[in-house]
This record gives C-alpha cells, structure tokens and sequence, in this order.
C-alpha cells in the first residue's frame, strides 16, 4: 500500500536477490551510503510526496540528486553509452569492409593455388591407383604361394597329427585295458576283503567262545597255579643238579685239555673277539664250552667263524666261572657247519642279530 502523499517519503531497497528491504528514511539511507554498505548502482524505490515518476517504479540510488548527484546522471550516463556504441558500430562497419575488401582481393591467388593443386592431387591419386593395383597383384602372388607352401604343410602336419592319434588311440586302448584289469582286481579285493570280513565275524564269534571257555578256566587259575608251583619247586631241584652234573663235566673236561694241549692253550685270549672250543668227546651234543676274554649275558646269539665255515649258537645260563663260556648250538645250521668240526679251534665270536 502506497504512503499518503504530502507526508515524509520513505525508501525500500532490492537486494541482488531479488529482497526488498526498508522502509529506510533519507538520513538511514545517506549513512549506509557513507558506511559503503550500499553503492549508488543500488536500486531504490521511492514513496511519499508528489512526482512526476510513478511511485512504483525502480531506479538507482545515483538517480536521486537527494543522495548527492546534481542531475540525473543515470540518464547521461545512458546517453554516452549509446553515442559509444554508435562509434563502436560505425567502427565494425569499416573494419568490416576492410576485411570483405582484403578478402576479394586475396581470392584470386588463392583460387589459383588451389587449381594447381588439384591438379597435383589428381595425379598423385591416379599414381597411388597404378601402384595399389600392382602392389594387389604382387599381393595376389605372395598368396598364392604362401597358400601352396601352407597346404602342403597342412598335409604334412595332417598325416603326423592322424599317426599321432593313432598311436594315442593305441595308448589309450591300453589304458582302457589297463583300467579295466585294475577294475577287476579292485572287485577281487572288494571280494576278498568281504571274504576277510565274514572270517572275522567268525574269528569274532569264535573269540566270543574263548572268552566264555576263559571266564570257565579262570576259576580253575589257583590250582594251576598251585601245581606250576610245584613243578617250578621241582624243576629248579632237578636244574641244580644238572649244573652240578655239568660243572664236573666241565672240570673233566679242563683237566683232559690241561693234559693233552698245555696250559698255553688254556689261558684266556687277549683279543676279545677270538675265542678257543674246548676239545672234549664227552661234552653235551647241543652244547660247547668257549674259553674268552669276555662272557656276554645269557640269551645273546653269536655266530662262531674259523675262517672257513660259520656256526650259530645262543649264550646259555652260565654253570662255570670266567673264562669259560657255555653256548647252546642252534638246531638250524648250514649243511657245511657241524658241532663237531669246530671242537679244538679257535673262532671268531661275531654278534648275530
């Protein structure tokens, strides 16, 4: 709503936003122009008093001598824009013409230029035609070569590929062979281990029995043991005097080598590997009696050497003191070994495994 006229005017303000800011009175206006918080190509509209502008109307605060301008200088300001822009239109007009003028003038040679050189172009072209053509026919040519020499090589690697394949085939035949024999053998196995499984069913059933027959047997333990007892009383009984018995074999035996070797013969080895069988008709058949540095621990197997043939014997449970050594002969012996043979000599004593 417009302010009564004949009263003080007011002043509004747009913003670049498009914001319309006041009202302001004229001394609010004078200092944000002094403050510079306004320019004077701010617009502003002005409301109050009679003019001759409408009062809806914007301008720029330079248009109102009331701010500090003598006249409407928006007005000669437009004025010299306009005569500036008639100069700068009359001046484009003649530089126009000076550049249609330069352009016609320097068309001709141009032109001229341009001819020759089509005429060049022409024939540079229909040269590049003669010498595409014979390029394609030695093109052609080449091809045709290169296409020979590589069906002939097709042909070549044809054959090796089909002997190849023929001797994959062959290998492959063999692997399908080979397949199916390892095919069978795995049925057999498969049967065979079906077989094992229904024997260990049996053997299972059978071991269930033996449980049972043990659990039955059990009860009878403390007279087995009672009875073992006995016989252990009775077999070191009868073991004393077989030592007994021996140990006077022994010194018998000691006593005939005495006299019929020497008492060198009867002293110990020094090397601990050798040793000498004592001769004596009356020795056991399964036994012998070494004379040694050394006596190893009963149940050790040695293998006596005399440099020719070799015999396997067992340390036995000693009857005799050092430097006798009592060995039991092993039953299983090489068809060149006999007991008898390596009575009176001296041997080589070799751990056996």
């Amino acid at each position: 709503m417009a302010t009564p006229r004949f009263e003080r005017p007011t002043y509004f303000m747009r913003s670049r936003a498009g914001e319309v800011l006041g009202p302001f009175t004229l001394q609010e206006v004078i200092d944000q122009l002094a403050q510079r918080k306004i320019t004077n190509d701010g617009e502003i509209r002005r409301q109050g008093w009679e003019i001759l502008e409408k009062d809806e109307l914007w301008g720029r605060v330079k248009d109102f001598p009331v701010f500090g301008h003598s006249g409407p200088a928006g007005r000669q300001e437009l004025n010299a824009l306009k005569v500036r822009a008639r100069k700068v239109l009359f001046a484009g007009g003649a530089l126009l013409l000076a550049a249609a003028a330069l352009f016609v003038t320097l068309f001709l040679l141009p032109y001229q230029e341009a001819q020759e050189g089509l005429r060049k172009a022409s024939e540079l072209t229909a040269k590049a035609k003669q010498d595409n053509l014979e390029f394609q026919k030695r093109l052609d040519a080449e091809v045709a070569v290169a296409k020979k020499q590589w069906n002939a090589e097709f042909d070549q690697n044809l054959k090796k590929w089909e002997a190849d394949l023929a001797v994959h085939s062959e290998r492959l035949a063999q692997s399908q062979a080979d397949l199916k024999k390892a095919e069978d053998s795995i049925y057999a196995h498969k049967q065979a281990i079906e077989k094992v499984q229904d024997e260990l069913k049996s053997v299972n059933q059978a071991l269930d029995g033996e449980r049972k027959q043990h659990a039955l047997t059990k009860v009878k333990g403390a007279e087995s043991a009672r009875m073992a007892q006995q016989l252990r009383a009775t077999f070191d009984e009868r073991l004393k005097q077989a030592e007994d018995r021996l140990t006077q074999e022994f010194k018998d035996t000691i006593r005939r080598n005495t006299e019929e070797s020497g008492d060198a013969f009867m002293k110990k080895p020094k090397n601990p590997r050798m040793g000498y069988v004592l001769l004596s008709r009356d020795q056991d058949q399964n036994k012998l009696v070494l004379l040694v540095s050394n006596r190893p621990e009963a149940g050790t197997r040695l293998r006596l050497y005399d440099g020719d043939k070799s015999l396997h014997v067992t340390v036995s449970k000693q009857g005799m003191g050092p430097p006798y050594l009592v060995v039991d002969v092993e039953p299983d012996q090489p068809d060149s070994a006999s007991r008898l043979a390596f009575l009176g000599t001296e041997v080589l004593i070799i751990n056996s495994p």
